[in-house]
């Protein structure tokens, strides 16, 4: 429903945005060491509805930026780039953490 009625750009803006933010502030929580499970849990219930709103939108933004005659090659294509972040992103984490030696404190 709030696909239909809002402006699909601007609402995936705002959760991608909100998305964000709320990565960072996990990891600046996590950074400083002031992580609680309670917070973890927070963090995830927020980006649950964050994500509530934006994959309807961007599954439907896709019709509006291809037409419908690229709309199933579109849909292959966003899925596949979808799900290399998803495998890339933590290889790329695990990386990152063994060069720059950072350690979580104990």
């Amino acid at each position: 429903m709030i696909t239909d009625r809002f402006d699909k750009r601007r609402l995936l803006l705002i959760t991608q945005s909100t998305a964000a933010l709320l990565a960072a502030l996990l990891g600046l929580l996590v950074l400083f060491d002031q992580v609680r499970l309670w917070m973890l849990f927070a963090v995830a219930a927020a980006l649950g509805f964050v994500y509530l709103v934006d994959n309807p939108v961007r599954q439907t933004f896709v019709l509006e930026m291809v037409g419908p005659r690229d709309l199933t090659n579109a849909v292959s294509l966003n899925s596949v780039v979808f799900n290399l972040a998803r495998m890339i992103g933590p290889a790329i984490g695990g990386v990152l953490i063994v060069t720059v030696a950072w350690r979580p404190a104990s």
